[in-house]
């Protein structure tokens, strides 16, 4: 093997190892957009333990297991809840009101150390439910930031190796060894399937933005009960989760741009020439 040989192998060397860190941020970002979106799913007003809540309180204020009181229930919606709470015991075979309200107490309890008490995994670190778009905002703007990196020095390696491939005529060789590593950009696949597949990576790397914008419009939505604990801190998870969402927005489109160039580099320059 000749050092121009070497040479090749060890920029396509260096190309791999860049798509490799690219696919491991990628997978941590939508790792960590889909912990954050749990942790906001399980915590706004509509969630599975919110409701489950709901009927518990609404069967234990309104004393279901006296169904001669649900006729003195005054309004029909009174009697709506008196009968979906009823339905919810009855179902799960809660056979009286102390066990009701032994189920309304583990309830309880999920709700303050599980759900209003986020846990980190891996670092440990225990932080309350009302500061998750500042948690969220920091982390996916170090996420994107790194995952910036990763994409612009794909780009540059891609870019210089097919340059040494060019100079050596081994486009074709190039080609088919850095195309059995592609991962987000699928460098010859059929048209119409293709245009499906090369917007999933896009997708992807707008998850961050699109799952911080639903925790800061639930924030904005729900300010009355931040309000009522204290509005010193939720104005500064507003301003926080504000700013982070504007950089984060700009480090989606810069991410997403720079994946297109590099796919724009596969379709232009590597797969007219590999045969």
């Amino acid at each position: 093997m000749n050092n121009k040989e070497l040479s090749l192998n060890q920029n396509i060397d260096a190309c791999r190892v860049a798509q490799n860190r690219t696919r491991v941020t990628m997978a941590v970002t939508v790792s960590a957009s889909v912990l954050v979106f749990a942790a906001f799913w399980n915590s706004w007003q509509g969630s599975w333990i919110n409701k489950r809540l709901h009927r518990t309180n609404d069967a234990l204020e309104l004393k279901i297991w006296n169904v001669h009181l649900r006729d003195s229930l005054k309004t029909d919606e009174l009697r709506n809840r008196f009968d979906k709470a009823r339905s919810f015991a009855l179902i799960r075979d809660i056979a009286d009101s102390s066990h009701l309200a032994e189920v309304n107490r583990g309830l309880q309890k999920i709700l303050t150390d599980e759900v209003n008490n986020i846990r980190v995994p891996f670092f440990g670190i225990i932080f309350d439910v009302n500061d998750l778009g500042i948690a969220s905002g920091l982390a996916f703007i170090a996420l994107l930031s790194w995952l910036r990196f990763c994409l612009l020095r794909e780009q540059e390696n891609l870019k210089f190796t097919i340059d040494e491939a060019d100079s050596q005529n081994k486009l074709s060789y190039c080609y088919h060894v850095l195309s059995m590593h592609q991962l987000f950009t699928l460098p010859e696949i059929d048209k119409q399937v293709a245009a499906f597949w090369r917007r999933t990576p896009i997708f992807l790397m707008w998850l961050p933005m699109l799952v911080h914008t639903i925790v800061f419009g639930h924030d904005l939505y729900s300010y009355k009960y931040g309000l009522t604990i204290s509005i010193l801190n939720t104005v500064i998870v507003y301003v926080i989760s504000l700013i982070s969402l504007s950089v984060i927005i700009s480090l989606t489109i810069s991410c997403s741009k720079l994946l297109n160039a590099i796919d724009k580099v596969w379709v232009e320059q590597i797969i007219p020439t590999k045969l």
